[in-house]
């Protein structure tokens, strides 16, 4: 993970935001190497709150951050009180159903992008 973001200065960057998937919007971010896939971000806007998720690709799914947040009032952006879940993945090991249901979200993720800069 490390290695992924240092360096992300040199990784070309596709971005955009998609309103139909949480009540006040989410901002998707990926970043490639070429035609690789190393990171994936994607910030959804709640009234209540927000969820921040990164995906880490080495080449296959290998780390996924999430955050989530609830404001103290609503559209307030303060944040009171926060989560944090990291879910690491070994190279060799069979795949869970943990990961599978990740890696769905990445790719659902990742066609709401495309759509998005259509």
């Amino acid at each position: 993970m490390a290695q992924i973001e240092a360096e992300l200065p040199t990784l070309r960057r596709d971005s955009a935001n998609v309103l139909e998937m949480s009540t006040e919007g989410t901002t998707i971010i990926a970043d490639y190497r070429g035609r690789e896939l190393r990171r994936l971000q994607a910030t959804f806007l709640g009234e209540s709150g927000r969820a921040e998720e990164t995906y880490y690709f080495d080449p296959s799914l290998i780390q996924v951050n999430r955050r989530e947040s609830v404001y103290d009032a609503p559209l307030s952006g303060q944040i009171e009180q926060s989560t944090a879940r990291r879910y690491v993945f070994l190279e060799g090991k069979e795949p869970t159903p943990l990961r599978d249901s990740l890696m769905a979200n990445a790719r659902a993720l990742l066609a709401a992008l495309a759509q998005a800069r259509q």
